[in-house]
């Protein structure tokens, strides 16, 4: 069995070049020959041979019952003795049992879900984890199928309905705009030229907000309240162990928020004092070396945490063994900063300010001891 996407490749040239130089001998069919279909998911198929089945039969047996079929009368399809059934995982199946073949055609009509899927699994199979863009890609084919349910493939009108449904949400447009773009191109890679393309031109244009550098004095305030924010409020076990712990993490190694959040224990290695950040933004890895004076906060709280979760996938994770979600980490970082800095005006400094600080940090430690900075800035691009 080949993959959906070889699969659709071979499937679409083939068919490209019918239509170009053999259309007027008739319709191109997909179909099997002695064939009884035992597995269908919407991805592949698993033939096997065996005449003696009734194809339709056995595939209403295993997928449920006649309900959850079409039916057309046979005169809608010349060539064939009987009726043709319609499932709604979008394959379409001819039946033509006084054949002396037992012969049966077999033709995939994907529907969006169904491309969807495909494509979710050929980015999977490149390295890359794809949740977030699942997500929106799974609204999108709830969009499509309630209020497009006609199209099998992506055009203006209907991706333009779903974009309206994030106007005025900060970088909702952005988010969402990015991987239907990358869906529609590899559709049209895959030879469906009909496929609805957002222009480079319409994707929305990033703001970012100017980061904040910290100045030594706040950072000492920070931490100082954030070793006993969680105690004086007597949070629960292990929150108030988790996280002083993934703050300080990210300040002093300058990772991402979600490297912190998902860092899972095997790739914590403590006695050698690195830690390996797995396929955070895009199907990359990288090592992080840290201090021994991190080291040895990591380790206190590794054995402390250990009793409370043990056999624990995460590092810094809940009683329920599963990581903090995203809103959980700034929520608390926001609620510490407030209590650091109860007469602070203006917005909060973002969490993600962290990350900056460090980079400024230590562009500025390299001038002051004379180094040369762009040589040192590859090695800061590597472990970042």
């Amino acid at each position: 069995m080949i993959s959906p996407l070889l699969a659709n490749i071979y499937l679409n040239v083939l068919e490209i070049l019918w239509g170009n130089y053999r259309k007027s001998l008739g319709k191109l069919v997909r179909y099997a020959d002695y064939t009884e279909v035992n597995t269908m998911t919407n991805h592949s198929l698993i033939l096997s041979r065996n005449p003696r089945h009734n194809v339709a039969t056995s595939l209403l047996k295993k997928r449920g019952p006649s309900s959850d079929y079409y039916r057309a009368t046979r005169s809608q399809i010349s060539g064939f003795n009987n009726d043709i059934s319609f499932n709604r995982s979008g394959y379409t199946i001819f039946i033509n049992p006084s054949s002396s073949e037992g012969r049966c055609a077999l033709m995939i009509n994907q529907n969006i879900g169904m491309r969807i899927d495909s494509f979710i699994s050929y980015k999977r199979s490149l390295g890359y984890i794809y949740d977030t863009a699942e997500r929106y890609l799974k609204h999108y084919q709830t969009h499509m199928e309630e209020n497009f349910p006609q199209l099998q493939l992506p055009d203006k009108e209907s991706t333009e309905s779903f974009l309206n449904n994030y106007q005025g949400q900060s970088g909702g447009i952005y988010n969402v705009s990015a991987p239907l773009r990358e869906f529609s191109r590899y559709l049209i890679q895959i030879g469906f030229n009909d496929s609805y393309l957002i222009s480079s031109k319409q994707m929305p244009k990033q703001h970012p907000e100017p980061p904040y550098f910290f100045a030594e004095k706040e950072m000492v305030q920070y931490f100082k309240v954030c070793d006993t924010f969680f105690i004086e409020k007597k949070m629960p076990l292990p929150r108030c162990l988790v996280v002083p712990m993934q703050l300080l993490l990210l300040y002093c190694c300058g990772l991402r928020p979600k490297e912190a959040r998902i860092l899972q224990v095997k790739d914590v290695h403590l006695p050698e004092k690195y830690i390996d950040v797995i396929q955070s933004k895009e199907p990359k890895n990288r090592r992080v070396y840290i201090s021994s004076e991190l080291a040895t906060c990591l380790d206190k709280y590794d054995r402390a945490i250990d009793g409370i979760v043990p056999d624990r996938r995460y590092f810094f994770s809940s009683s329920s063994n599963n990581p903090y979600s995203a809103q959980f980490l700034y929520y608390n970082y926001d609620l510490i900063w407030k209590r650091a800095f109860p007469n602070w005006i203006g917005q909060v400094p973002k969490l993600y300010s962290f990350r900056y600080h460090f980079a400024w940090t230590n562009v500025n430690r390299w001038c002051r001891e004379g180094r040369d900075v762009n040589t040192m800035l590859p090695y800061m691009m590597r472990y970042m």
